[in-house]
């Protein structure tokens, strides 16, 4: 579905394979389940909360697993940080330094 200049205040609204542009989101939820992505522009975003479901969440918790092992904070700081650089890894290559392990 196509949103042009709408409001979203309060509730919850499904980001999955719609279009946004120029719309604003107040107090709201707004929820990513892993399926085809959103097309947004030119939006505002007040107080919201980004809830993942479905397999955006699964693949949320598949990270999370790793999170403070030596090898799971190598792996996430490596991942992220690409995403920081608007790079998506198609494939992630986690250069393990020697030593690091996932316990």
């Amino acid at each position: 579905m196509k949103y042009e200049n709408e409001q979203f205040v309060g509730g919850s609204i499904q980001l999955d394979g719609n279009e946004f542009r120029g719309c604003e989101f107040r107090d709201c939820q707004a929820v990513f389940a892993g399926g085809e992505l959103p097309d947004m522009s030119d939006c505002s975003f007040y107080q919201v909360n980004f809830v993942l479901d479905g397999p955006a969440l699964q693949t949320a918790q598949f990270f999370a697993m790793f999170a403070g092992t030596q090898f799971g904070d190598v792996m996430l700081q490596q991942f992220f940080g690409m995403l920081s650089r608007g790079l998506v890894p198609g494939q992630v290559d986690v250069h393990r330094p020697h030593g690091a392990t996932l316990n």
